[in-house]
């Protein structure tokens, strides 16, 4: 069997319908594995991930298609497990996938085979798809990409789990695609959203005019309120200068040298930078709902000197809500309404200092490691290696080779 084997021969040959433990000759399994098979990474999916998408169903009780936009890898264990969480809901999961690399290579044996596991699935809608097309490319209003999405209506999670850095260029203005997607979501719906965004840390891997906006969007905040420095003092390990712009030089300095504070401090800045998009027109707040990061590396040749390091890939939980605000009668026909009456006050209105000062004492107080957290934790890494094992099993990949490759992470320092 071949990758160029047609599909619905593959689909044939290799799973038939509801034997997901089947497994072939040849050269299957397989024993070659990405680092998001690692068992940190469906710690990740599993409490990070579908933990805080089961709490936004529980916000809305009467949506039973749940619309997920992803850059899902050829195995679609993310899509699995969200599905699951819907599907003990009573909910159904429809996913929209953008894949650049769909039109150059063919269909594997494991996307063919997890396609068709999650299709399986009663918590999958069967018009679900994966695009080959990049995110980025919504950017472009006359792209296929952005046809997808316009033609989808709005998404209740949206999952960009990068590979590298969450960065713009001239070939994927990521930035750009993040603007039209937001001014999308909150044209399209009232109710509430979530962002899931991984990215790489090193300040060397990202635009250093972007690092500047985004210490331009802290610095703002810094000059308006005092608190707010004081936690991002904290945050950084260094003194809390009185003077606003020495303040952020010595915060900058410091990024250079360390990629974990480098990361919480890119948490930060992406949290203000999308807050104040949606700060515009009718506002919403954005609450960052969890910071959590690892290490990349590990399996590498160089996994002991990666092992020493700090973390330096950070994966942000973000959920968005639209700000409700009272709707007065200018005309003062409505007493209890008119300008002046107190209606007003019975909505919050938008504060964006203190969502910044709440989204900075979030990232002071609950970073978590989970290199060390499931290092640091009695049987966790076996219990996560065994569930993912059995994910991996019926895409096609070696039981034994895989607890091989999962057991030899080196101790990383925490």
């Amino acid at each position: 069997m071949t990758d160029e084997t047609p599909q619905d021969e593959v689909l044939d040959t290799i799973l038939t319908q509801g034997d997901l433990a089947h497994e072939t000759d040849g050269e299957l399994p397989l024993a070659e594995f990405k680092p998001w098979h690692l068992p940190r990474k469906h710690l990740v999916r599993k409490e990070q991930w579908a933990a805080v998408v089961g709490r936004l169903l529980d916000d809305l009780p009467d949506r039973r298609m749940i619309k997920y936009l992803c850059l899902p890898g050829e195995d679609l264990i993310d899509v699995q497990v969200l599905a699951e969480v819907c599907q003990n809901k009573g909910r159904v999961l429809r996913y929209l996938g953008f894949d650049e690399t769909l039109p150059t290579v063919s269909r594997s044996t494991q996307r063919v085979s997890a396609e068709q596991i999650v299709r399986q699935m009663s918590g999958v809608d069967p018009a679900s798809e994966v695009v080959p097309d990049a995110f980025s490319s919504i950017a472009r209003v006359d792209s296929r990409g952005n046809q997808y999405l316009r033609d989808g209506g709005s998404h209740d999670v949206v999952n960009l789990d990068m590979c590298d850095a969450f960065t713009s260029d001239a070939q994927k203005p990521t930035h750009d695609a993040m603007v039209e997607l937001i001014t999308h979501q909150c044209n399209r719906r009232g109710e509430p959203w979530l962002l899931f965004v991984t990215t790489r840390s090193e300040p060397e891997r990202i635009a250093s005019n972007e690092l500047a906006a985004y210490m331009d969007r802290i610095k703002a905040n810094a000059s308006a309120s005092k608190t707010f420095q004081a936690d991002v003092a904290a945050l950084a390990g260094c003194e809390n200068i009185d003077e606003v712009d020495a303040f952020c030089v010595e915060l900058s300095g410091r990024i250079s040298n360390d990629p974990h504070l480098s990361g919480r401090l890119l948490a930060l800045g992406i949290g203000k930078w999308l807050l104040g998009i949606v700060a515009q027109g009718d506002p919403w707040r954005v609450d960052l709902m969890s910071v959590w990061c690892y290490r990349t590396g590990l399996l590498s040749g160089s996994g002991q000197q990666f092992a020493s390091e700090p973390p330096n890939l950070f994966s942000l939980a973000f959920r968005f809500e639209k700000i409700k605000t009272a709707r007065l009668d200018p005309a003062g026909l409505a007493v209890e309404h008119a300008p002046g009456s107190g209606a007003e006050e019975r909505y919050a209105a938008f504060n964006e200092s203190a969502l910044a000062e709440k989204m900075v004492r979030g990232i002071l107080n609950n970073t978590r490691d989970i290199d060390c957290d499931v290092q640091g934790q009695a049987g966790l890494h076996e219990l996560l290696m065994e569930e993912s094992a059995a994910l991996l099993r019926v895409r096609y990949y070696s039981e034994t080779a895989y607890r091989l490759w999962a057991g030899s992470v080196p101790k990383v320092s925490c």
